[in-house]
C-alpha cells in the first residue's frame, strides 16, 4: 500500500482504494490493478470506520466497495464517505 497522497495529473495514474472484507475478492483485484498500467492501489481495507479514515488521508480518484463488506452496511460506509469527502 503506498501512503503518500497525489492527484491524478501528479502521477498519471487511477488511485484507487479498495475496501472490501473477502480476501478472496481483494486478491483479485489486486491482480487486476496489477496489471492495468494506468490504475494504482493506494490502500485496502476491510471495514468502514478504517475505510473512512484511510479516504480522507490517502485521496483516492476512485474507490471500489463490496456491497456487502463491513460490519456497520456498505450503505452507511457510503454516507461516511460521501460526508469526509463531497
Amino acid at each position: 500500500m503506498q501512503a503518500s497522497p497525489s492527484s491524478l495529473k501528479e502521477t498519471g495514474r487511477i488511485r484507487t482504494l479498495v475496501i472490501s472484507d473477502q480476501s478472496l475478492v481483494l486478491a483479485e483485484l489486486r491482480k487486476f490493478i496489477g496489471v492495468v498500467s494506468d490504475i494504482v492501489l493506494i490502500g485496502e481495507v476491510a471495514d468502514s470506520s478504517a475505510a473512512t479514515l484511510l479516504a480522507e488521508k490517502l485521496q483516492p480518484n476512485v474507490l471500489l466497495l463490496d456491497g456487502t463488506a463491513s460490519a456497520g452496511g456498505s450503505l452507511a460506509t457510503l454516507a461516511a464517505l460521501k460526508a469526509g469527502s463531497p
